[in-house]
């Protein structure tokens, strides 16, 4: 059996260091948090894993009004020029509105399809 190639203790830290940077918890893609595989290895999940860290996969009540403003202009913007409800994959990664609506439902319900 291979020995691990990061510790628990540095796959949290680097977690930690990353959300800093991203101003929110990485989404489980490689393309934000490269050790990825061996944290949901390491800690059974994803959700595990960020919960190990004290971080959630949900945004806090009231964290990036901003960010899901945008979201629901662009939510509107798909539905008025392409005339059809947006779908998840009009969106950059739908796990990014999933963290700042709660679900993709809550994301929906926010611009009133």
């Amino acid at each position: 059996m291979a020995a691990k190639r990061y510790t628990d203790e540095y796959l949290i830290d680097e977690v930690k260091r990353i959300t800093k940077v991203l101003g929110r918890p990485p989404i489980g893609a490689a393309s934000e948090f490269p050790g990825v595989g061996a944290a949901t290895k390491s800690f059974g999940s994803w959700e595990q894993f960020l919960s190990a860290a004290d971080l959630t996969l949900v945004a806090s009540e009231g964290e990036g009004e901003d960010i899901k403003e945008r979201y629901i202009k662009e939510a509107n913007e798909i539905i008025r020029i392409l005339g059809r409800t947006p779908k998840m994959n009009d969106f950059d990664d739908y796990r990014i509105v999933k963290y700042y609506f709660g679900s993709w439902q809550a994301f929906k319900d926010s611009w009133g399809e």
